[in-house]
């Protein structure tokens, strides 16, 4: 699936048109209070892309750089129509010389990755999955499959989220693309925080994203702990436990499961001989 087919539609649109799965699963631990409360409390976090594993994620900024002289003329031709309310073709002309002059290379350098680390600041991303079956995310994020795993219903938790950024699955590619600056803005934006190297390919992951620009509080909240958000029980599909789970925590777990969510299907994970992983 090609994320582009997914930026700019709403998520019914999405869900209309097939892109979107109807459950989208969360992988969690069960050994501290904040991997917990995804049960306990019905809560999910907004996490800031600054806090992430992989360094370049959502970093792949601007090439001015390597960008040609034309490439750079154009830039500034668009910097000053969107400055200028109105200006003659040679007015035009001369503040595109102005700009170019008055700003060296490394300024446009700096300014992109200035911008880039700025914009990440504002994003709040729910990272999710299609898979429930595989391995390297039981391995991974469920502690060895000790663990379990959330199906939440996608529409509902979209619209809970109130994901003004999007949702997004992801292409996966042998190399970031470069970013021109004369990329229109979408464009630029899907190549920044919609692709990401083949190595993750096998997360097959989807992101809710949700902007924090209006908010400073929530802004520095998001950068430092995540934005919590608190969840409907209609969201919760599925519990499925890990194949590695104790019996002292699959307990606790059911004990809450079967008390606050009265509709949830639980399931339980088993690698079969074959090293595959079952739902039964």
């Amino acid at each position: 699936m090609n994320s582009r087919e997914i930026t700019g539609k709403t998520i019914d649109e999405t869900i209309e048109a097939g892109l979107l799965p109807p459950v989208l699963y969360k992988y969690r631990t069960w050994d501290n209070p904040k991997t917990k409360s995804i049960l306990t409390d019905r809560q999910i976090f907004m996490s800031s892309p600054l806090k992430f594993d992989d360094p370049m994620d959502c970093h792949n900024f601007i090439d001015f750089e390597g960008a040609s002289i034309s490439e750079i003329l154009e830039y500034w031709m668009g910097v000053a129509k969107r400055n200028t309310d109105y200006i003659t073709d040679e007015e035009l002309i001369h503040e595109v010389v102005r700009l170019f002059n008055t700003h060296p290379l490394n300024d446009l350098i700096n300014y992109a990755i200035y911008k880039t680390e700025e914009e990440k600041k504002l994003l709040g991303i729910l990272c999710l999955t299609s898979l429930k079956t595989n391995e390297f995310l039981w391995q991974s994020y469920a502690k060895n499959a000790s663990g379990y795993c959330i199906g939440f219903d996608s529409k509902i938790l979209a619209e809970v989220i109130q994901c003004g950024g999007g949702l997004i699955d992801y292409d996966y590619i042998d190399k970031l693309p470069r970013i021109s600056p004369i990329d229109p803005i979408m464009m630029q934006r899907y190549k920044m925080s919609q692709v990401k190297l083949k190595k993750y390919e096998p997360e097959q992951e989807y992101r809710l994203i949700k902007l924090y620009y209006k908010s400073p509080e929530e802004s520095e909240m998001l950068r430092n702990f995540g934005v919590k958000i608190e969840l409907p029980k209609e969201a919760y599909k599925e519990l499925i436990l890990g194949y590695n789970i104790s019996h002292e925590d699959e307990s606790e777990i059911l004990t809450i499961v079967k008390r606050d969510f009265p509709n949830i299907k639980i399931y339980r994970a088993v690698m079969k001989s074959d090293d595959s992983i079952e739902i039964i």
